[in-house]
């Protein structure tokens, strides 16, 4: 059962799933188009060099009606596809029509030596799903043993067993180089696509959106709409609650975005937490997709995050006229923004107070560290301008800052021993892991001869765990 279905699989999409086949069409159409575009203009210039010769040559009676025929037929085939061979119906149309050429036109040249030359040779230049290149192989093949034959019996027989064999030489062949060309069209496909897809939500990338925006330019639609989004509250989920929950949230919101616009736009994720959606559709019809990007986003539950929302602007091309595309964008975030605002707003949030409350606090600190007492690492998140204050930057791990503070005269000679046992690594590790979650250490230092108090501030981050110590340093040489 399970080989008759790989059969089958072979016979109708050269040995790949129905869904990888359906991905690489657009592909394999664009070759035929290729290889159809060269070998009906070589044909076409062959048989007119053919007509003129023959017309030099004065047997236009004898051959030249003929091969004016072919030429005429073959003009046609030109024409026919240098205007119309765009979708890939006419493509496939015009593709079969040539083989069909190619093949009778060998049959009434030489039927037992350029048609069983052709044979092999079609299954080599294109490439279509196998079991429609079969049956046109086969027909031709029947064709050219019961009607091209010539009355002698033995000839008869030399001819049949010759076009048998490279029927069945062209079969496989039609199989054999169809699996290879899908395969590699398809790796291709996913080399292509990975490059342009955001790794975490399945999205279009940056790179992506700036080729979709590049194709909208030279398209210049008046139905073009963007749709900037921004999830909210991201940081804080990640500040409080960790990263995973903060993927969550942008997971979510990717599935959201897909599920209100995917069958209508290019849906891209920038980078963070900034998404957008770009739209070929009417005002009515992005309307109607943006109220039902908001019942998704109503409906959406994930495991850690219950709820989810999402500010998001939108602008049609119609309402700026005169604006470029990079203008619309901006267009776009600035509504969304608006929106965002309104959203923390309404929530008790005032944002702008907020990071201003940031900005004092990290003000009343002289230096600022990230620690990891797990890793014996650390993070400058600040340095204080004070001369008083050396840098000690040079350190490469959180002991080494430690006993360059102390070797830089941070502290005064009496309190180094001290420092030292309330700094050590394994000493933190053990009060941190048993629960507190607060640490203070005060001490001198001797500047220029005067003594001043100093304290250093030691707190949990919100991604502190038992096996990653993460915590917060704040060092104040004042002593407030």
């Amino acid at each position: 059962m399970n080989f008759a279905k790989k059969l089958t699989n072979l016979f109708l999409t050269s040995g790949i799933s129905k869904e990888e086949y359906v991905l690489i069409e657009k592909e394999i159409n664009e070759n035929n188009r290729d290889i159809l575009s060269v070998l009906t203009a070589v044909a076409t210039a062959f048989l007119l060099a053919m007509t003129f010769a023959v017309t030099f040559f004065n047997e236009f009676n004898n051959y030249g009606k003929y091969v004016l025929s072919l030429l005429l037929i073959s003009l046609v085939l030109l024409g026919v596809f240098w205007i119309g061979c765009k979708g890939k119906s006419v493509t496939q149309i015009v593709m079969y029509l040539f083989i069909g050429f190619a093949l009778l036109g060998s049959i009434a040249v030489n039927g037992l030596f350029l048609f069983p030359l052709m044979l092999i040779m079609i299954p080599l230049v294109f490439n279509d799903r196998p079991i429609r290149m079969i049956v046109v192989i086969c027909a031709f093949s029947v064709w050219n043993i019961v009607f091209a034959h010539t009355s002698e019996s033995t000839y008869d027989t030399y001819k049949t067993t010759v076009t048998l064999v490279c029927t069945a030489i062209s079969v496989v062949l039609a199989l054999w180089v169809s699996n290879l060309r899908c395969k590699k069209l398809y790796d291709d496909y996913l080399t292509e696509i990975k490059g342009k897809r955001d790794e975490l939500t399945g999205l279009f990338n940056r790179m992506a959106f700036k080729e979709a925006a590049a194709s909208f330019k030279k398209k210049k639609s008046s139905n073009l709409s963007l749709v900037c989004l921004d999830v909210d509250g991201l940081k804080i989920t990640n500040d409080s609650m960790g990263h995973d929950a903060g993927d969550e949230m942008l997971k979510g919101a990717a599935s959201c975005i897909v599920e209100a616009f995917g069958n209508d736009g290019v849906c891209c994720r920038l980078g963070g937490d900034e998404f957008v959606v770009i739209l070929d559709r009417d005002k009515s019809t992005v309307s109607t997709l943006c109220r039902n990007f908001d019942e998704v986003l109503e409906r959406w539950t994930g495991v850690r995050i219950k709820k989810l929302h999402v500010s998001y602007g939108c602008v049609f091309a119609a309402d700026f006229p005169e604006a470029s595309f990079d203008e619309m964008t901006k267009f776009a975030d600035m509504k969304l923004y608006e929106n965002k605002e309104a959203f923390y707003a309404s929530n008790g949030i005032d944002r702008k107070k907020q990071q201003q409350a940031y900005n004092l606090i990290c003000d009343t600190f002289d230096r600022i560290l990230l620690a990891n007492l797990t890793d014996n690492t650390y993070e400058t998140i600040k340095t204080s301008a004070v001369e008083m204050d050396p840098d000690t930057s040079s350190a490469k791990t959180l002991c080494e800052w430690f006993e360059e503070y102390v070797d830089e005269g941070q502290v005064c000679e009496e309190d180094i021993a001290y420092f030292k046992k309330n700094t050590d690594i394994e000493f933190l590790k053990e009060f941190f892991k048993a629960g507190n979650v607060y640490y203070s250490l005060n001490y001198r230092r001797n500047c220029n001869g005067v003594v001043n108090d100093a304290i250093m501030h030691m707190i949990p981050s919100k991604e502190y765990t038992a096996d990653k110590q993460m915590l917060f340093v704040y060092v104040n040489i004042d002593g407030k």
